[in-house]
């Protein structure tokens, strides 16, 4: 399990990294964001596939997708400490978990690595420790950690060789340490098979990957001659396999069940050749011209990614492309289009494309640039807020408990944020000293920018 851990670790640092240099790029310029911070269950301007053209090659994790979607949180609690490196201390209370891991027949299954991962806190700020152990011969396992890091529950991890891993999330109150909890794994294979190009040459860096669960991929390269074999912890119930060629659109490649240690699927050949042509508009129907558009592939350091530029009617071509279905999009961040002078930025794009179709009607999105202007409720003055937190979301939509964007500056007397044109949004605004300030229904119409004076109220 000390792979898994490392795993969730770096995630856990690496998002850290990525919220610190979100907030100082809105510091220095006072951000300018899409609207992917609306809710999840808001349609998004972007469509998924637009933002993320292909799956990235994750190393599996072990720690159960159930557990609080937030996950550690800079500031919070730092590297997930092992059972080794903290030892639980004497003087506070504890908590003993412990139980089997079991084959489907009830058979203990021995050695399988196992990770327990905790939460304490609240739902917006909790706090993570992990330990990890290996299970006797018979499958048990028994660990004590502070009952102080588990106050709302933990989730237990565990793999075993030939055997899918194993995922149990309990509630402290659900919990009794007398009978323990048993974690029971299915039995797995291993996948075997090639990857070639058109020409039945291998393709280098190509990855695949067992696909069925979001935290669950076991990552596997291919070697010279383009052949690779799965570690055996693939389903045998029917599943994906999910392989990215690089320059080449990521392809999902169906799995059917099977009572068998290892699935053969042969030779998966990745071809160009293919073509795409259309036309690009906006929301109203009128074509948008010059606009890059680009391909979705998977990242090639030696080929870029397809692009081409759409002409005075709005009207694109590509050629030579690789795969049976294309997505493509608006080029980020060179998200600017229209004639001379009247300029905007587009969002959006297109996925399952059937190479060939010369017919393709693209719609996008245009954006508008809105600028919160922080004033004083009753002065109407400006108001230096220093620090906010902020963030738009679709009329309507429930209010989150993190906004998702903020700057910080002194003065900080405005800030700038992206939304979709012709949509209506709700404004939530934080900063300390000031009571939330809400501006609701805003009318975002088709111009490129709008000035939107927020009231703040200090708290008196």
């Amino acid at each position: 399990m000390r792979r898994a851990s490392t795993n969730v670790l770096l995630a856990a640092l690496a998002a850290a990294v990525v919220a610190a240099l979100l907030l100082a790029r809105s510091c220095a310029t006072g951000p300018e964001r899409s609207p992917d911070g609306l809710p999840d269950e808001a349609p998004a301007s972007i469509p998924d596939e637009a933002r993320r053209p292909a799956r990235a090659a994750r190393p599996r994790s072990a720690v159960p997708a159930d557990v609080p979607a937030n996950g550690p949180v800079p500031g919070t609690a730092t590297a997930p400490p092992s059972k080794s490196e903290v030892p639980a201390d004497d003087a506070k209370p504890k908590l003993r978990i412990r139980g089997r891991v079991l084959d489907e027949f009830g058979a203990g299954v021995g050695g399988a690595e196992i990770e327990v991962r905790a939460w304490s806190g609240n739902e917006a700020d909790p706090q993570w420790f992990e330990v990890e152990d290996v299970a006797g011969a018979d499958g048990a396992f028994d660990l004590t950690i502070d009952r102080e890091r588990a106050t709302r529950g933990f989730g237990i991890g565990t793999t075993a060789k030939g055997h899918v891993e194993g995922r149990r999330v309990v509630k402290l109150d659900a919990y009794d340490e007398t009978r323990g909890i048993d974690v029971v794994v299915e039995p797995a294979r291993a996948i075997s098979g090639r990857v070639l190009d058109g020409d039945a040459k291998p393709i280098p860096g190509t990855t695949v990957q067992l696909w069925y669960g979001s935290e669950t991929t076991w990552p596997t390269t291919v070697d010279a001659d383009g052949r690779f074999r799965t570690p055996p912890h693939g389903p045998r119930r029917a599943f994906e396999l999910w392989v990215e060629a690089p320059g080449y659109p990521a392809r999902s490649v169906p799995l059917a069940a099977t009572t068998s240690d290892v699935t053969d699927v042969g030779d998966i050949v990745f071809r160009r050749g293919g073509r795409i042509a259309g036309v690009v508009v906006d929301a109203r129907g009128k074509p948008v011209q010059d606009l890059w558009l680009e391909v979705a592939q998977v990242r090639d350091e030696k080929n870029p990614a397809p692009r081409c530029r759409t002409d005075t009617n709005g009207r694109f071509e590509f050629t030579d492309l690789a795969g049976d279905t294309i997505t493509i999009h608006v080029s980020v961040p060179d998200g600017e289009g229209g004639p001379a002078g009247a300029r905007r930025t587009y969002r959006g794009g297109a996925s399952e494309i059937r190479a060939g179709r010369a017919d393709v009607h693209l719609v996008v999105t245009t954006e508008c640039r809105v600028k919160l202007v922080f004033i004083d409720a009753d002065t109407r003055k400006p108001v230096d807020v220093r620090k906010a937190e902020y963030g738009l979301r679709y009329e309507g939509g429930p209010e989150p408990e993190r906004l998702g964007q903020g700057a910080s500056s002194s003065p900080l007397l405005s800030t700038f944020l992206s939304a979709e044109s012709g949509r209506r949004y709700d404004l939530t605004v934080r900063s300390a000293g000031f009571e939330d300030a809400h501006v609701n229904g805003i009318d975002v119409g088709d111009a490129a920018e709008v000035a939107i004076d927020v009231p703040m109220r200090r708290v008196r």
